[in-house]
């Protein structure tokens, strides 16, 4: 029916969330390396000795593994989304193509609409927990 053109300052726009896209990635990246770090860093434990004192130990913790785990495969799967907006959006600019540039704003999209489900989801688990409370 019609085609749509990229002009220079659509082009500088992209340019400039491509830019700022980037940085939220690598932000993400530090924070991912941060929490396998805490994960598999010993912390220490108080534990009571037979003497009757408290001593720590080095403890590898394994109850947070879960939780990490699925905090893990949550970023990771936002980063995807975030690394394909990156890709396409860069290709597309470059090739004035905005079929890439199309598939590049789908990921954007996506990745909005995943943040924006989880953010439901934990005010609704923050508004059961609240019930919860009141009701004890």
């Amino acid at each position: 029916m019609f085609s749509l053109r990229v002009d220079e300052t659509s082009k500088v726009n992209i340019k400039n969330i491509v830019t700022w896209v980037t940085v939220l990635v690598i932000c993400n990246l530090v924070g991912l390396v941060v929490t396998i770090y805490g994960l598999l860093r010993p912390t220490p434990k108080a534990v009571f000795s037979e003497s009757g004192d408290y001593t720590y130990r080095p403890v590898r913790s394994g109850e947070n593994v879960v939780g990490v785990m699925i905090g893990l495969i949550i970023s990771i799967v936002l980063l995807v989304f975030l690394y394909n907006f990156i890709r396409y959006a860069k290709q597309g600019v470059e090739r004035s193509n905005m079929a890439d540039i199309s598939k590049g704003f789908f990921n954007l999209k996506n990745y909005f609409l995943v943040i924006g489900v989880l953010c439901v989801l934990m005010i609704l688990l923050l508004l059961i927990t609240l019930t919860f409370i009141g009701t004890m």
